[in-house]
């Protein structure tokens, strides 16, 4: 039995229909590898992640003068194999999720009516009326009275809808971004224009 992973920061990306997952992950680890995101995989508590590629530091834009980047694991574990995701940057690949999942980041920014962009204070009552009726339930706002469902709100990098998620691991908030090119072919695969926010697992 493999030790648990350390808690960990993400940058993830989803879909911008949260409907929408790929037919096979195969096929999306595939066009990820032509850009240069992925390397090799590995395996940690019986999922599948990939080492940065030779592109990595192109698909994923880092800010700032000098970020600390860990491209690769420390220690004889990850020589071996053995690699904590936690400790560096890697990628990993869904799974796909049968209903639209709702994943909140790590940072404390309320959600905005997408009409007004009155700030939404008290978001957690909202998402648990949609979890018990996804496809029905509207949140009115107390601002303008547009009626929305949670999906609609304006999370801007702080949350996110999907059944289908690209992490990329060891990236803190707002530290990177997804480059151009990344985003575009995300788009290319499916689910329209994608998104991104900043998680910790």
């Amino acid at each position: 039995m493999s030790a648990p992973t350390a808690r960990a920061y993400q940058l993830v990306l989803h879909a911008g229909d949260p409907h929408w997952a790929p037919d096979a992950v195969g096929l999306v680890a595939e066009a990820l590898a032509d850009l240069g995101l992925l390397g090799d995989a590995f395996v940690h508590a019986d999922a599948v992640h990939y080492r940065p590629g030779p592109a990595f530091l192109d698909a994923v834009m880092f800010l700032g003068c000098s970020p600390a980047i860990a491209l690769e694991p420390d220690g004889a574990a990850g020589a071996a194999g053995g690699a904590d995701p936690a400790a560096f940057c890697n990628t990993r690949l869904g799974p796909v999720s049968s209903a639209v999942q709702f994943r909140r980041g790590c940072g404390d920014i309320p959600p905005r009516c997408p009409r007004c962009r009155a700030r939404v204070p008290d978001w957690q009552p909202l998402i648990d009326a949609w979890r018990r009726d996804p496809d029905g339930y509207r949140w009115i706002c107390p601002d303008c009275g547009h009626a929305r469902s949670p999906v609609d709100l304006h999370w801007r990098h702080d949350a996110g809808f999907g059944r289908f998620f690209v992490e990329i691991w060891g990236i803190h908030p707002h530290e990177a971004v997804p480059s151009e090119r990344l985003l575009a072919t995300l788009t290319a695969i499916g689910g329209g224009s994608w998104r991104y926010f900043y998680a910790r697992s």
